[in-house]
């Protein structure tokens, strides 16, 4: 019984370890999300991904990642095929209802509230695309569509209940 009682204490501090060390590693990673250059290099990469799949130039000049509570993205700006400005963002902030670290295809965002929103509205001669809106459109279509790459994944599922 001794060998038993043994085995079971190991066991028992091995899996409290790795519970340790897994808060640990959440809470070093949502400490990290606070820091200005890591909260930068997370703008250049939304915007990397973003700019490749609206096939649109997109910058965003800040970005302030509340973890479980709010981000706030400040100079938001996509431009048009032609390189005029299409859309811009004084501020954009997202107050988040569901994200889970555990599984991270779920964001439900409460409330989005754009402060100073410009949009412009131009007439594309020549162009496929005959506005600057029906870019748009296709922009946010390509975004929120299926992904360009043929690997199974679950589903992204993104809510957002009131703007």
């Amino acid at each position: 019984m001794t060998f038993v009682r043994h085995a079971f204490i190991v066991l028992l501090k091995v899996l409290l370890g790795l519970a340790l060390l897994l808060v640990l590693a959440v809470g070093g990673a949502l400490v990290a999300l606070r820091v200005p250059n890591v909260q930068t290099r997370v703008a250049r990469e939304i915007t990397r991904v973003l700019t490749r799949r609206l096939g649109q130039e997109v910058t965003i000049s800040r970005v302030d990642v509340r973890p479980f509570s709010s981000v706030l993205l400040e100079g938001v700006r996509v431009r048009d095929r032609r390189g005029g400005e299409l859309l811009s963002v004084g501020r954009a902030e997202a107050d988040i209802r569901l994200f889970s670290v555990l599984n991270p295809r779920h964001l439900h965002i409460g409330q989005l509230t754009l402060t100073e929103p410009r949009f412009e509205l131009k007439n594309l001669a020549g162009e496929r695309d005959s506005t600057t809106l029906d870019q748009f459109l296709g922009a946010v279509k390509r975004l929120i569509g299926p992904p360009t790459d043929t690997t199974r994944s679950a589903p992204f599922d993104f809510q957002v209940e009131q703007i």
